[in-house]
């Protein structure tokens, strides 16, 4: 009995991390403004910014009153710049209060730059299902 209430309790316990996520599309929107500021800053380039409005979460299974009514989804773009200045804002993003997690994030050299590496960062966020 005890392990079936140390599961119910990470259950509850993730369930919430993962509400707290949610955010609406002004919210996304000035994750984004906040994104581009913050690139600016670090002297990066910012390319091919895109936002999937596919939902990617996947299915839990059946269907309860007790499903989370969330979607996830994705925002993808490149930086290109310094490889030391992409790493710091990796890390102020990760750091910050916002609602964007790192999905995915490779690295490639700048055949424009000699010096610089072009970042592929994939956030996710997650929002009301069926908004």
């Amino acid at each position: 009995m005890e392990e079936v209430k140390a599961l119910q309790g990470d259950y509850i316990k993730k369930k919430k991390i993962l509400t707290s996520y949610k955010t609406s599309g002004s919210e996304l929107l000035n994750e984004i403004e906040k994104i581009s500021d913050l690139a600016g800053r670090l002297s990066l380039d910012i390319k091919n910014l895109e936002i999937d409005p596919r939902n990617t979460f996947p299915a839990i299974g059946d269907t309860s009153e007790d499903e989370l009514s969330l979607e996830r989804y994705s925002l993808n773009f490149k930086l290109s710049g310094n490889f030391l200045e992409i790493g710091n804002f990796i890390d102020i993003i990760e750091e910050s209060e916002t609602k964007l997690r790192l999905q995915k994030c490779s690295f490639g050299l700048d055949s424009l730059d000699p010096k610089g590496v072009i970042a592929k960062l994939g956030y996710v966020t997650y929002g009301e299902a069926g908004q």
